[in-house]
Protein backbone atom coordinates (compact mmCIF):
# COMPACT_ATOMS: atom_id res chain seq x y z
CA UNK A 1 0.00 0.00 0.00
CA UNK A 2 2.84 2.41 0.82
CA UNK A 3 4.39 1.69 -2.55
CA UNK A 4 1.09 2.42 -4.30
CA UNK A 5 0.75 5.77 -2.57
CA UNK A 6 4.35 6.67 -3.31
CA UNK A 7 4.20 6.30 -7.10
CA UNK A 8 0.59 5.56 -7.99
CA UNK A 9 -0.84 8.62 -6.30
CA UNK A 10 1.51 11.01 -8.08
CA UNK A 11 0.93 9.25 -11.38
CA UNK A 12 -2.84 9.49 -11.16
CA UNK A 13 -2.76 13.11 -10.00
CA UNK A 14 -0.67 13.87 -13.07
CA UNK A 15 -3.11 11.92 -15.21
CA UNK A 16 -6.00 13.87 -13.68
CA UNK A 17 -4.60 17.11 -15.02
CA UNK A 18 -4.50 15.60 -18.50
CA UNK A 19 -7.94 14.03 -18.18
CA UNK A 20 -9.62 17.31 -17.27
CA UNK A 21 -8.82 18.68 -20.68
CA UNK A 22 -8.97 15.51 -22.75
CA UNK A 23 -12.01 13.44 -21.76
CA UNK A 24 -15.79 13.82 -22.16
CA UNK A 25 -17.77 16.09 -19.85
CA UNK A 26 -19.18 13.22 -17.82
CA UNK A 27 -15.71 12.15 -16.79
CA UNK A 28 -14.73 15.70 -15.97
CA UNK A 29 -17.77 15.84 -13.69
CA UNK A 30 -16.64 12.74 -11.83
CA UNK A 31 -13.12 14.11 -11.46
CA UNK A 32 -14.38 17.41 -10.14
CA UNK A 33 -16.45 15.53 -7.55
CA UNK A 34 -13.25 13.92 -6.29
CA UNK A 35 -11.80 17.28 -5.24
CA UNK A 36 -11.21 17.79 -1.51
CA UNK A 37 -13.81 19.55 0.55
CA UNK A 38 -11.13 21.69 2.13
CA UNK A 39 -10.97 24.67 -0.24
CA UNK A 40 -7.47 25.62 0.97
CA UNK A 41 -6.14 22.53 -0.83
CA UNK A 42 -5.29 22.62 -4.51
CA UNK A 43 -7.74 21.04 -6.95
CA UNK A 44 -5.52 17.98 -7.51
CA UNK A 45 -4.59 17.33 -3.89
CA UNK A 46 -7.12 14.54 -3.67
CA UNK A 47 -8.44 13.82 -0.21
CA UNK A 48 -8.47 10.04 0.03
CA UNK A 49 -7.37 6.66 -1.25
CA UNK A 50 -10.84 6.31 -2.80
CA UNK A 51 -10.22 9.40 -4.93
CA UNK A 52 -6.93 7.97 -6.14
CA UNK A 53 -8.63 4.69 -6.99
CA UNK A 54 -11.29 6.58 -8.93
CA UNK A 55 -8.66 8.20 -11.10
CA UNK A 56 -6.95 4.87 -11.69
CA UNK A 57 -10.25 3.22 -12.64
CA UNK A 58 -11.11 6.06 -15.01
CA UNK A 59 -7.81 5.68 -16.78
CA UNK A 60 -8.31 1.94 -17.14
CA UNK A 61 -11.96 2.22 -18.20
CA UNK A 62 -11.10 4.61 -21.06
CA UNK A 63 -7.99 2.72 -22.22
CA UNK A 64 -5.64 5.41 -20.98
CA UNK A 65 -2.22 3.90 -20.43
CA UNK A 66 -1.07 6.00 -17.51
CA UNK A 67 1.93 3.70 -17.08
CA UNK A 68 3.35 5.00 -20.37
CA UNK A 69 3.99 8.43 -18.87
CA UNK A 70 5.55 7.04 -15.70
CA UNK A 71 9.32 6.83 -15.96
CA UNK A 72 9.76 4.94 -12.67
CA UNK A 73 8.67 1.57 -11.33
CA UNK A 74 8.36 0.41 -7.73
CA UNK A 75 10.05 -2.78 -6.61
CA UNK A 76 8.88 -5.25 -3.95
CA UNK A 77 10.56 -3.21 -1.23
CA UNK A 78 8.72 -0.03 -2.18
CA UNK A 79 11.75 1.65 -3.75
CA UNK A 80 11.42 3.56 -7.00
CA UNK A 81 13.83 2.96 -9.85
CA UNK A 82 14.06 4.14 -13.44
CA UNK A 83 12.44 1.83 -15.99
CA UNK A 84 14.85 0.22 -18.44
CA UNK A 85 13.36 1.97 -21.46
CA UNK A 86 14.05 5.36 -19.87
CA UNK A 87 17.68 4.60 -19.03
CA UNK A 88 20.31 6.64 -20.89
CA UNK A 89 21.33 4.96 -24.13
CA UNK A 90 24.82 4.10 -22.92
CA UNK A 91 23.32 2.38 -19.86
CA UNK A 92 20.93 0.35 -22.01
CA UNK A 93 23.81 -0.80 -24.21
CA UNK A 94 25.94 -1.69 -21.19
CA UNK A 95 23.26 -4.19 -20.11
CA UNK A 96 23.23 -6.00 -23.47
CA UNK A 97 24.96 -9.25 -24.32
CA UNK A 98 27.53 -9.34 -27.14
CA UNK A 99 25.01 -10.85 -29.57
CA UNK A 100 22.45 -8.18 -28.69
CA UNK A 101 25.04 -5.46 -29.26
CA UNK A 102 25.98 -6.88 -32.64
CA UNK A 103 22.33 -7.01 -33.65
CA UNK A 104 21.79 -3.42 -32.49
CA UNK A 105 24.95 -2.33 -34.31
CA UNK A 106 23.56 -3.72 -37.56
CA UNK A 107 19.99 -2.43 -37.42
CA UNK A 108 20.04 0.28 -34.73
CA UNK A 109 20.09 4.05 -34.91
CA UNK A 110 23.02 6.35 -35.69
CA UNK A 111 23.31 7.26 -31.99
CA UNK A 112 23.59 3.59 -31.08
CA UNK A 113 26.26 2.98 -33.73
CA UNK A 114 28.31 5.94 -32.51
CA UNK A 115 28.43 4.29 -29.09
CA UNK A 116 28.92 0.73 -30.33
CA UNK A 117 31.92 1.56 -32.54
CA UNK A 118 33.75 2.35 -29.29
CA UNK A 119 32.93 -1.03 -27.74
CA UNK A 120 35.95 -2.93 -26.46
CA UNK A 121 34.72 -6.06 -28.23
CA UNK A 122 36.12 -5.91 -31.76
CA UNK A 123 33.21 -7.91 -33.19
CA UNK A 124 30.73 -5.35 -31.90
CA UNK A 125 32.75 -2.34 -33.09
CA UNK A 126 33.28 -3.94 -36.51
CA UNK A 127 29.55 -4.73 -36.87
CA UNK A 128 28.73 -1.09 -36.15
CA UNK A 129 31.14 0.42 -38.67
CA UNK A 130 30.12 -2.13 -41.35
CA UNK A 131 26.40 -1.58 -40.83
CA UNK A 132 24.45 -1.08 -44.09
CA UNK A 133 22.72 1.82 -42.35
CA UNK A 134 26.01 3.66 -41.75
CA UNK A 135 25.98 7.14 -43.30
CA UNK A 136 28.65 9.58 -44.42
CA UNK A 137 28.02 12.05 -41.59
CA UNK A 138 28.59 9.24 -39.08
CA UNK A 139 31.87 8.36 -40.80
CA UNK A 140 33.00 11.99 -40.41
CA UNK A 141 32.45 11.85 -36.64
CA UNK A 142 33.99 8.39 -36.19
CA UNK A 143 37.05 9.29 -38.28
CA UNK A 144 37.83 12.09 -35.83
CA UNK A 145 37.27 10.01 -32.69
CA UNK A 146 40.23 8.90 -30.61
CA UNK A 147 38.03 6.50 -28.66
CA UNK A 148 37.72 3.96 -31.45
CA UNK A 149 40.11 1.17 -32.33
CA UNK A 150 42.40 0.96 -35.33
CA UNK A 151 40.16 -1.68 -36.91
CA UNK A 152 37.27 0.79 -37.04
CA UNK A 153 39.38 3.52 -38.63
CA UNK A 154 40.80 0.99 -41.07
CA UNK A 155 37.31 0.05 -42.23
CA UNK A 156 36.41 3.69 -42.83
CA UNK A 157 39.66 4.32 -44.71
CA UNK A 158 38.94 1.30 -46.95
CA UNK A 159 35.41 2.46 -47.75
CA UNK A 160 35.55 4.39 -51.03
CA UNK A 161 32.11 5.88 -50.50
CA UNK A 162 33.21 7.46 -47.22
CA UNK A 163 36.67 8.58 -48.35
CA UNK A 164 35.16 10.55 -51.24
CA UNK A 165 34.23 13.00 -48.50
CA UNK A 166 37.15 15.39 -47.92
CA UNK A 167 36.35 15.83 -44.22
CA UNK A 168 36.60 12.07 -43.68
CA UNK A 169 40.07 12.04 -45.27
CA UNK A 170 41.18 15.05 -43.24
CA UNK A 171 39.89 13.60 -39.95
CA UNK A 172 41.63 10.29 -40.60
CA UNK A 173 44.95 12.03 -41.31
CA UNK A 174 44.64 14.02 -38.08
CA UNK A 175 43.68 11.01 -35.97
CA UNK A 176 46.76 9.55 -34.24
CA UNK A 177 45.04 6.17 -34.02
CA UNK A 178 44.69 5.82 -37.77
CA UNK A 179 47.23 3.28 -39.14
CA UNK A 180 50.04 5.09 -40.96
CA UNK A 181 49.54 2.96 -44.06
CA UNK A 182 46.22 4.70 -44.64
CA UNK A 183 47.36 8.14 -43.48
CA UNK A 184 50.19 7.99 -46.03
CA UNK A 185 47.68 7.33 -48.83
CA UNK A 186 45.48 10.22 -47.76
CA UNK A 187 48.15 12.90 -47.28
CA UNK A 188 48.80 13.47 -51.02
CA UNK A 189 45.07 14.24 -51.40
CA UNK A 190 45.03 17.05 -48.83
CA UNK A 191 44.99 20.78 -49.53
CA UNK A 192 48.10 22.87 -48.92
CA UNK A 193 46.79 24.69 -45.85
CA UNK A 194 45.80 21.38 -44.23
CA UNK A 195 49.19 19.91 -45.04
CA UNK A 196 50.89 22.85 -43.34
CA UNK A 197 48.74 22.40 -40.25
CA UNK A 198 49.50 18.69 -40.21
CA UNK A 199 53.24 19.25 -40.58
CA UNK A 200 53.19 21.50 -37.48
CA UNK A 201 50.71 19.51 -35.40
CA UNK A 202 51.88 17.97 -32.14
CA UNK A 203 48.80 15.77 -31.98
CA UNK A 204 49.85 13.40 -34.77
CA UNK A 205 52.73 10.89 -34.96
CA UNK A 206 56.08 12.18 -36.23
CA UNK A 207 55.75 9.92 -39.28
CA UNK A 208 52.59 11.79 -40.31
CA UNK A 209 54.27 15.16 -39.74
CA UNK A 210 57.18 14.13 -41.90
CA UNK A 211 54.94 12.79 -44.66
CA UNK A 212 53.03 16.09 -44.72
CA UNK A 213 56.29 18.09 -44.97
CA UNK A 214 57.54 15.89 -47.79
CA UNK A 215 54.28 16.31 -49.67
CA UNK A 216 54.55 20.11 -49.35
CA UNK A 217 58.11 20.00 -50.65
CA UNK A 218 57.04 17.89 -53.64
CA UNK A 219 54.30 20.39 -54.45
CA UNK A 220 56.73 23.30 -54.25
CA UNK A 221 59.20 21.43 -56.46
CA UNK A 222 56.50 20.72 -59.00
CA UNK A 223 55.52 24.37 -59.16
CA UNK A 224 59.16 25.39 -59.67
Amino acid sequence: MRAWRKSGGNRHRKRAQILLGDVPDELNHLLRESKPRNRRLGPFQLRSRESELLLRDLAQAHDIESEEDDTHAVDDEGEEHLKDKFLPLYAQIAQMTVSQKIRRAQVGTAAERLLLVRDTNRLVASAAVKSPAMRENEAVIIAASRNVGEDVLREIARNREFTRNYQVKLNLSRNPRCPFTFSARIIPLLRDNDLRDLAKSKNVPSSVQQAARQQLERKRGGKG
